[in-house]
C-alpha cells in the first residue's frame, strides 16, 4: 500500500460509522450513515469503498456506493473553512 492509499484510508476511516442528519430549509429532511470498508477491484488491486444510505423523512431510503475516484465524497486534504461547502 502507497502512501497515498493509506492517506486516503485515514481519511475514510473518519467517515465510517458516521451518522449525520440532512437539514434543508430548517427542516430535516433525513438522515445519512456511512460505513467503509476495503475491498478488491476487478484486478485484485485492494481500494477503500463508502456506502452511503440516505434514509428520508417520508420513509424512502437510498443506497449509493462510492469508490475511487470518489464521486459523491469530496475528501479534503486540508481542514475545512468555516463557512457551508
Amino acid at each position: 500500500m502507497n502512501e497515498e492509499s493509506r492517506d486516503l484510508s485515514a481519511r475514510l476511516a473518519v467517515l465510517d460509522g458516521t451518522i449525520a442528519e440532512l437539514v434543508h430549509n430548517g427542516k430535516v429532511a433525513g438522515w445519512l450513515a456511512v460505513q467503509t470498508a476495503p475491498f478488491r477491484n476487478l484486478f485484485f488491486v485492494k481500494q477503500a469503498g463508502c456506502w452511503l444510505l440516505f434514509t428520508w423523512a417520508d420513509g424512502t431510503a437510498e443506497i449509493e456506493e462510492d469508490y475511487p475516484p470518489f464521486a459523491l465524497l469530496r475528501l479534503r486534504t486540508t481542514p475545512p473553512s468555516s463557512g457551508p461547502v
